[in-house]
């Protein structure tokens, strides 16, 4: 079972007709370091130059909102996409995940 389930619901494309295509296109990687940190979740697309940058917060607070726009604020903060821009990839997608308990608030750009 992967580690990141939330990839196959991003990365299922419609076009791809299995599961392994899925995984020999795109490359996951978790914690690593990039920038002035470590991100939690970074996929590349091997076929497009792009990419999705994901930073995770677990929240104490009801404003999950709040959060998601702090884990944003870190991977921009931070420059998490600096790799990815030194491999030539400048479509990036940034998001922004705070989780408490079943709930959940996503901050994309």
């Amino acid at each position: 079972m992967n580690k990141y389930p939330v990839i196959h619901i991003i990365f299922k494309d419609a076009k791809t007709n299995s599961w392994k295509e899925t995984y020999e296109r795109f490359e996951a990687k978790s914690e690593r370091e990039s920038g002035f940190g470590r991100y939690d979740v970074v996929i590349i697309d091997r076929e497009t130059p792009r990419a999705m940058i994901m930073e995770f917060k677990v929240s104490e607070e009801e404003d999950l909102a709040k959060d998601a726009l702090k884990a944003l604020e870190q991977i921009e903060n931070k420059k998490y996409d600096a790799d990815l821009k030194d491999r030539g990839i400048n479509n990036i997608v940034k998001a922004g995940i705070a989780l408490k308990g079943k709930m959940c608030s996503c901050r994309v750009v």
